[in-house]
Parts: structure tokens; sequence; C-alpha cells
């Protein structure tokens, strides 16, 4: 009961469900956008129960709810519409600093439980050994040293999809993609070391396992090729 008279609380005091133009989560915050913030009475929502303080970032009116908040954004969906794509901003122009954090938030926040998970599991592998509990020479550590690596090494393949959603692109190009960045025979070349070449270009080996910024780079400008192919369709 107490998530829902306080997301009721929440929708009135940002302006209703009119005034919304979409609203995601992260770990600790809902992330409204809103269509006029100055309908939001910070004061008011401030004192809500559950709500811990209130920012203005990146265009989003951000309420902060800690461990709780996908409880109360459950009860804001059940008492009211608005779109959940994290592609939608406010119309407020952003300058570059502002909307670099937009996008690496927002490609970021849905990978979060993934996270949250593995990262768990890593704690585990580290306690259970300390306490007698498992084996790590066992078979058993070793598979679920799998699960708890597994949603870290895949980051680029997941971020594939969360960035395409956020620029508009189709998302099953962006994670063959991020394949190409994980293919075991890259990675093959890249641990041996050896001088490779694409039509006697000099390919840069580097492991991508894990990282953040080249899939990212690569699926923002697909948005750029996909215009392209669209808008000249006899190109191909």
């Amino acid at each position: 009961m107490k998530y829902t008279n306080t997301a009721k609380e929440i929708l009135k005091t940002v302006g209703g469900e009119d005034n919304i133009e979409s609203l995601v989560h992260c770990m600790t915050r809902l992330r409204f956008v809103l269509k006029d913030e100055s309908q939001a009475d910070d004061a008011y929502m401030k004192n809500i129960p559950g709500v811990m303080g209130v920012m203005k970032k990146g265009g989003q009116y951000q309420v902060i709810m800690g461990n709780d908040v996908a409880s109360y954004f459950k009860e804001l969906q059940k008492i009211s519409t608005f779109s959940t794509n994290a592609n939608t901003t406010s119309s407020k122009k952003k300058n570059p600093f502002e909307a670099f954090v937009d996008t690496i938030s927002s490609c970021m926040s849905p990978l979060i439980p993934a996270l949250l998970g593995g990262g768990m599991i890593k704690v585990l592998l580290i306690l259970l050994p300390l306490m007698g509990l498992l084996d790590a020479k066992g078979q058993t550590y070793t598979i679920l040293a799998f699960f708890g690596d597994a949603p870290f090494y895949f980051l680029p393949i997941m971020l594939a999809y969360t960035a395409a959603i956020k620029f508009n692109v189709t998302p099953m190009l962006a994670v063959s993609v991020a394949g190409i960045m994980l293919h075991p025979n890259f990675v093959a070349m890249v641990t041996a070391g050896d001088p490779v070449f694409l039509f006697g270009i000099p390919v840069t080996l580097a492991s991508y396992s894990s990282s953040v910024i080249p899939i990212l780079i690569m699926v923002w400008l697909m948005q750029y090729i996909e215009s392209f192919s669209k808008n000249n369709p006899d190109c191909y």
C-alpha cells in the first residue's frame, strides 16, 4: 500500500499523467521527462514518504527513491499510462556533455540487473571458498564463474541492443556488429599478437570484451549508415 500511495502523490506532484512524456528508472531514481518542469512542485515532492530527493539533470526530472525504485515504478505503471522509451527526451536542447551523459545512462540503465547478478555471483565465489563451502579448484566453481563473468564479457552485445534502441537503428544488426568484435577467431588473433590486415589495411588488435565505448561508437555511426541506405535505396 505504501508504494501505491507514494506513487499517486508523485504522479500528482509532477503535474499529472498529461505532463509526462516518458518515465524510466535506474538503480535508485525515477527519471521523468516532463513536458513542463515548472508544473512539478519540488518542495512538496521532497516531503512525500519514500522520496529521498529531487534532481534536474540532462533534461530529466529525477526523483530519488533508493533501492525500492522498481516497486514504485511498477505502481506508477498501474495507475497511469506513459512511454517507457529511454529514447524519449526533453524538447530542451542539451549541451554536448548532457547529451553524452544521457546516452550512457540510457544505454547502461537496462543492463544494471544483469551486471548486479554477475557481481553477486563473483562475490559468492570469493566468500564460499573462504568459508570452506566450495572448492575453488572444482568444476562447480568453474561453471559458476561462467555465470558471473558472462554479463561482463558479453557487455558489448547487451550494449549493442540498448544502444540500438537509443539511436533507433536495427537491433539485430547492432548485435551482429558486437558479435564480430567478440568472435572467437578475432580473439585468437588478438591473443596471438601477429600483424593482421584487411584488404591490405592494418587492423588494430584489441580486446573488446567488457568494453563500452567502442560498441557505442559503432552503433552511433550505424544511425547515419542506415539513414543513408534508406534514403538512397539505389546504392544497394
